[in-house]
């Protein structure tokens, strides 16, 4: 029988540090930099944001890079637009934007309306070695 033995809550506060606690969590994975975890925070935030409106995911990623979305994370992030530029280089890079958006990967599931998210670690090993 399968049972949790250990739930551990971790009080994010606001969406948008929900999203830089999601991050770190996953660093072993990105490898970001705090900076560029900051403006993946804010990109995601954004994203989620938009997906209460908008339900077509071709829409939702071309409006979440266009200009006025890279104003507000720029003013989210206090980065001029020279920095953001740089960021999204870095980005681009580290293969958390692919081909003009986000990769799947690195976006949690939260269900519209939901104020939390459970994340499952399932780890398993030979009890012999």
């Amino acid at each position: 029988m399968n049972k949790v033995n250990g739930i551990f809550p971790i009080p994010a506060k606001t969406l948008g540090n929900f999203y830089k606690l999601w991050l770190e969590f996953i660093r072993p994975l990105h490898n970001l930099t705090s900076k560029e975890i900051e403006v993946t925070a804010s990109i995601l935030k954004h994203r989620y944001y938009l997906t209460q409106k908008i339900s077509d995911p071709v829409l939702l990623d071309e409006i979440l890079l266009n200009s006025d979305s890279r104003i507000k994370i720029k003013e989210d992030c206090n980065i001029t637009s020279q920095y953001f530029q740089v960021m999204m280089g870095e980005l681009r890079k580290k293969r958390v934007i692919i081909d003009g958006t986000i990769n799947p990967k690195f976006i949690p599931l939260i269900r519209t309306g939901e104020s939390k998210f459970d994340l499952l670690l399932h780890f398993e090993w030979d009890v012999d070695k």
